[in-house]
């Protein structure tokens, strides 16, 4: 699963095997992964306690705050070699779920026996698994959720447990429900990947009807994010005309609004545009709030929310925050998105020179992104046409691909998926799975609205050409191609990891 907030997150960690490392060890680690992975740090880290025990698998304890680890269930873990990190953070990530619940009154947690839960309540378990599998994605434990039953099996047989064991599901009602899990979390997952696509490529309703459906089963810190953003995003694109014709610091792409004529006076929204984008922004700084309350640390999301703030006209309270906190000032971490959202910030005010200085400085000494968007906005400032943001796109790039309007034809021979969004919406989503691709089609009150193909293999075929753009070259993300209608999922190195064709039944 790719770890967007448009932006590509690769986590230099990793272990091929566990080989001789010391096991308390390498458990801290995968931990210290999923727990950065979910991100809410309001909640203490749990310590972690490798134990000798044959009875209990893994265990949390409330009132300790402790998740403890079998050695035996390390050793199951270990058995499964190329996969055994992803074994092993399926139970960490299972225990780690239990440390967010707070609507169960129970003190510890089994990971094999569901009946220490209150009136044997198994509702909370499956949760964990979606939970912990989730986190595990987010943290690049990517084959979790297909091991889960096989790892199951493996630690009933380690640890004895009969087929009728009081106070044990059985093994096979075990393995039936980890399989309804692995559908489950590998249906959140493609949504979630497709959901990061639409907000790149501009779809932002069909985005954020996915991430809200999405957390209804999760809601880790990035996922609040993405979610604030695309409603923000959402609420920026409405109306004709564009009416933020400036880039602000939380956009890594730059969408279809950049593409519109600039409001000018005597322009407006309609009344019911006005009042839709004030609640979307309103959403949106609801969903960013929750997201700096789970890590109050992150420059990201205080970034995030001052910037919603900015947008609806809460300008006193950013400039106040900003030159309070001495953000622009101190060269701190992200220092040059402080000073681009504080020169926006005076802009409004009517301090055009304080603006320039600022932007004259983020110009001089930002990254390529920073330096392009401050540009950009004295560009605007200045009424002057402001840079080329086209992205470096090959033309052509698999002659054998269907035409983009006949990507919703479908293999009658692979099941398809259909997913229904249960917030008013009206929206569901097909998914349909093969070989080497996923297809999404998306509908509205039972018309098509937009399809994606997802290429997952034979991006070798790929001419040669450095994906790299002003968008890609901090860690990598998606590159949308508007013209081709194509997006590519480009790492760090440049390098294409995914490929996905789109078509809009709008156009």
């Amino acid at each position: 699963m790719k770890k967007i907030l448009l932006h590509i997150l690769l986590v230099g960690l990793s272990f091929s095997a566990f080989g001789n490392h010391d096991e308390q060890h390498i458990a801290s680690k995968v931990l210290d992964r999923l727990y950065s992975s979910h991100g809410d740090f309001s909640y203490e880290k749990p310590d972690l306690k490798v134990t000798n025990s044959d009875d209990v698998a893994a265990l949390y304890i409330r009132y300790s705050n402790t998740i403890e680890l079998s050695l035996k269930a390390y050793k199951v873990c270990q058995s499964f070699e190329q996969d055994s990190l992803d074994a092993l953070a399926f139970i960490l990530g299972h225990e780690l779920a239990h440390v967010y619940e707070e609507n169960i009154n129970h003190q510890h947690s089994n990971f094999l026996a569901c009946s220490d839960h209150i009136d044997g309540d198994v509702l909370f378990e499956e949760s964990a698994d979606i939970q912990g599998v989730f986190m595990a994605n987010l943290a690049n434990y990517s084959r979790s959720a297909e091991i889960m039953s096989d790892l199951i099996e493996a630690i009933y047989l380690a640890f004895n447990v009969e087929p009728n064991s009081i106070g044990y599901p059985s093994l096979a009602e075990r393995k039936k429900t980890k399989q309804k899990t692995k559908k489950m979390v590998k249906e959140l997952i493609d949504l979630y990947d497709a959901a990061n696509y639409l907000v790149a490529i501009g779809e932002y309703e069909l985005a954020v009807t996915s991430y809200i459906h999405i957390s209804k089963r999760y809601q880790g810190r990035e996922l609040l994010n993405n979610l604030g953003l695309a409603m923000a995003l959402s609420a920026m694109s409405i109306g004709e005309k564009n009416f933020s014709p400036f880039i602000y610091p939380f956009e890594i792409s730059l969408g279809t609004r950049m593409r519109k004529p600039i409001g000018t006076r005597g322009d407006e929204l309609t009344a019911a545009e006005f009042e839709l984008r004030a609640s979307l922004l309103k959403k949106s700084e609801t969903f960013f709030e929750r997201a700096h309350v789970m890590d109050q640390s992150s420059d990201i999301s205080k970034i995030n929310l001052l910037t919603v703030k900015l947008l609806q006209g809460k300008v006193d309270y950013v400039v106040d925050y900003i030159a309070r906190n001495e953000l622009v000032k101190k060269q701190v971490k992200n220092s040059n998105k402080y000073r681009l959202l504080y020169s926006l910030a005076n802009i409004y005010l009517n301090e055009y020179q304080i603006a320039v200085d600022y932007l004259n400085f983020v110009e001089k000494n930002g990254n390529d992104f920073e330096r392009f968007q401050a540009n950009f906005n004295k560009s605007i400032l200045n009424e002057r046409a402001h840079p080329d943001f086209s992205c470096n796109c090959p033309h052509n790039p698999i002659r054998s691909l269907p035409e983009h309007k006949f990507l919703h034809r479908q293999d009658k021979n692979i099941p398809i998926k259909v997913v229904t969004f249960a917030d008013m919406s009206n929206i569901q989503v097909e998914l349909q799975h093969s070989d080497d691709c996923t297809v999404y089609l998306y509908s509205k009150n039972d018309k098509r609205v937009f399809v994606m193909k997802k290429l997952d293999k034979g991006l070798d075929e790929i001419p040669a050409y450095n994906a790299s753009t002003l968008f890609t070259k901090t860690g990598g993300g998606i590159v949308n191609c508007k013209e081709e209608q194509v997006a590519y999922l480009v790492d760090s190195k440049d390098q294409v990891k995914e490929m996905l064709f789109y078509f809009s039944y709008s156009n």
